[in-house]
């Protein structure tokens, strides 16, 4: 008979692997966890499954999405493309018409500017015809008023 020691809180020893009872006891754990690792694993690959089948989804409507986004960038090249000709032609004609615009006015500006100069010509023309007239006039009442004529 072994006498038996009473143990103190600080004295119990906690269960490790060389002692049958928890041996025995674990292997029901050990039993269901590896249950327990396997229907995680399960969950876990069904999830990524799930996951793989959205990305997929995601990526065939981004695939969807760019090549819808193509065939309008395609066809609003071409519409531009049909466009820009006419326009080209028609800025051409517009930019021509500006210069012979251009052109004109600057004849008719010259031509403004050399009827004022020869406008400023012929009033001093005239002036000058004016002061002879004078001049001619003031020679007339003094050779009258010399022979006795009164002007």
């Amino acid at each position: 008979m072994t006498k038996e020691i009473p143990m103190m809180k600080s004295q119990l020893v906690s269960p490790t692997a060389h002692d049958p009872a928890f041996v025995t006891g674990n292997s029901f754990f050990i039993r269901h966890s590896s249950f327990v690792i396997s229907l995680f694993s399960v969950f876990l690959m069904a999830s990524v499954r799930l996951v793989a089948q959205d990305l997929e989804a995601l990526a065939s409507g981004a695939s969807n999405d760019l090549h819808a986004a193509l065939v309008d960038l395609s066809a609003a090249r071409q519409q531009v493309e049909s466009e820009r000709l006419p326009l080209a032609k028609r800025l051409t004609e517009l930019e021509q018409k500006l210069a012979d615009r251009k052109t004109e006015f600057a004849k008719a500006q010259r031509f403004q500017e050399n009827q004022l100069v020869e406008l400023n010509a012929l009033k001093n023309e005239a002036r000058q015809r004016a002061e002879e007239v004078k001049y001619i006039d003031s020679l007339v009442s003094v050779s009258l008023e010399q022979r006795g004529f009164e002007y």
